[in-house]
């Protein structure tokens, strides 16, 4: 009897035990997990607060270049936004005045003109016919330098849409081509046959990557490497709209770093994605290893030299959309001074005008 009595005892507070110890056990790894996993997140996040940057800034180059579409008073537009700017009411408005007070200041120029050489030069050298005939040229240029500079704007960017087209086929955001650089020795495929090899068993995968059960390894690693370079979403592949992929968890590997990923972003049950995208920690972590492959030197200096150049590029295009308008605006002044100076000014003007037309070809090239 005495003995049923340790049993009845023993058995609940041995069942307690065991259950303390397990809860103490997870605990310990929660804790410990978050310790490994939490500055990994912090790390990657940063990262990809480079590549929303990136795509951010790129987007407004673009569209600065005239390479994408863009909205004026709610109206999709496209072409080089110099002119929508140009062609504006105000610019036009403004244009207008400077033409009516240019026209005045070159029947002043060309009086000045007369006097200066009926007074300084002797023989030759006193005709009136040239002051007159740049008058009359003056007058030609205040209708033509208009029509020529809004052509020679929309000209410029008719060849650079085109070859933006032409050279678009293999050219994919800085952002992805920055992850592709720091990643690609991080990735899991790549360097672990098993993981591979269990890609395999998953059709919907193999089938968005365009591979078959006979891949090799090697092959998986770059279809996975070229579907977050170009951003591959399932609706462009031959899964077709509407589809999803299913990452599932193999049970392998079940150490405080796999326990972390998986337990918070809830990969112990399939995670449904629809795109291969960088700024997803739980979809990159699948596929890549982001603790000790990921290459963050390469991510950062990379991310953020690619972010400079768009951020300082993308300035001078704003830069370029003012003072074009400027030049445009003061070009009547610059072709009345022609009587006066034999075009001198014009010349000047002429120059500054289209070296801004052409210096978008740089940063887009």
């Amino acid at each position: 009897m005495d003995i049923a009595i340790i049993d009845m005892l023993w058995n609940p507070l041995s069942g307690l035990t065991s259950w303390i110890s397990d809860w103490a056990d997870g605990f310990i790894q929660k804790v410990v997990s978050i310790f490994i996993y939490l500055p990994t997140v912090l790390l990657y996040g940063l990262q990809v607060g480079f590549f929303y940057v990136i795509d951010c800034v790129q987007t407004i180059f673009r569209k600065m270049a005239g390479l994408d579409t863009y909205y004026v008073d709610g109206q999709e537009q496209s072409g080089d936004i110099v002119m929508s700017m140009l062609t504006s009411q105000m610019i036009i408005n403004i244009f207008i005045a400077v033409l009516v007070v240019s026209i005045m200041l070159l029947f002043v120029t060309t009086f000045v003109a007369i006097i200066r050489v009926e007074f300084t030069e002797k023989g030759a050298g006193n005709a009136k016919g040239p002051i007159i005939g740049r008058a009359i040229k003056s007058i030609a240029y205040f209708a033509v330098v208009p029509v020529v500079c809004l052509f020679g704007v929309w000209i410029a960017n008719v060849f650079l849409r085109s070859f933006d087209k032409a050279t678009s086929g293999n050219s994919y955001s800085l952002s992805t081509t920055v992850f592709y650089a720091a990643a690609q020795d991080g990735n899991r495929a790549r360097h672990n046959s098993s993981f591979a090899n269990y890609l395999k068993e998953n059709d919907k995968l193999m089938t968005a990557l365009r591979l078959n059960s006979a891949s090799t390894q090697e092959e998986i690693a770059l279809a996975i490497d070229q579907a977050f370079l170009a951003r591959t979403n399932v609706r462009d592949t031959p899964l077709g709209a509407d589809n999803t992929i299913s990452l599932k968890y193999n049970g392998s590997g079940e150490t405080a770093f796999y326990w972390a990923v998986y337990t918070f972003n809830n990969l112990r049950s399939d995670k449904q994605i629809k795109s291969f995208d960088s700024s997803s920690f739980t979809i990159v972590f699948y596929f890549y290893d982001l603790f000790t492959g990921y290459n963050y030197l390469i991510g950062y200096v990379g991310g953020f030299m690619a972010a400079s150049l768009l951020v300082s590029s993308a300035i001078g295009l704003v830069q370029r959309l003012y003072e074009m308008a400027i030049l445009f605006v003061i070009s009547p002044a610059a072709v009345a001074f022609m009587p006066l100076d034999d075009g001198k000014k014009y010349q000047s003007w002429r120059g500054e005008f289209i070296k801004r037309v052409g210096m978008m070809y740089g940063p887009v090239i």
